[in-house]
């Protein structure tokens, strides 16, 4: 655990660090989001896939399916899917959806509201909007903000050291 926390302090310094354009910010998002599964606990994995949707983010995906290729999440294949609509979220564990698609947050609350499934977002208040993690950049630098509740409501295990790595919203 101790090797797991460094290496996720390390990538945070980095992204603070980091002078970052729009292409080096979806490599650290995509890493970011990548290290979630890592503080969450998914029940009923099926077709031993975990399953990150995208929603219109073709850069982040890339990236993802860059990790995706030579991770797994546990025993089980990362697949990373893209989007265009909230419908084909399926058997995501993790839904992404960026901010130029706000207005799917509220479909997307409404088809995953019985499923243990992670809302990731990008946009101001996104955790307050009902969102389980919200990505925030300011002046290039990364940083996420959670929200517990709306993360242990859909049946998932939250550890308490990805809150302490965020900033937590009541």
């Amino acid at each position: 655990m101790k090797h797991t926390k460094f290496y996720f302090i390390w990538l945070t310094v980095l992204l603070l660090l980091s002078g970052s354009t729009y292409s080096q910010q979806s490599k650290f998002k995509a890493i970011i989001v990548y290290n979630f599964t890592k503080y969450i606990e998914w029940p009923n994995i099926t077709n031993n896939e975990f399953v990150i949707s995208i929603l219109d983010n073709k850069e982040l995906s890339k990236e993802l399916k860059f990790i995706a290729e030579k991770k797994k999440i546990g025993m089980n294949k990362l697949v990373i899917k893209d989007i265009s609509q909230i419908e084909d979220i399926g058997n995501s564990q993790i839904v992404y959806i960026p901010n130029k698609r706000l207005k799917d947050l509220p479909e997307c609350l409404t088809k995953s509201q019985n499923e243990n499934i992670l809302i990731v977002t990008e946009f101001d208040n996104g955790c307050q909007k009902g969102a389980g993690i919200n990505m925030l950049s300011d002046g290039g630098k990364l940083s996420f903000e959670i929200k517990k509740n709306n993360i242990t409501s859909k049946g998932l295990t939250l550890s308490s050291y990805l809150v302490d790595m965020g900033k937590e919203i009541n």
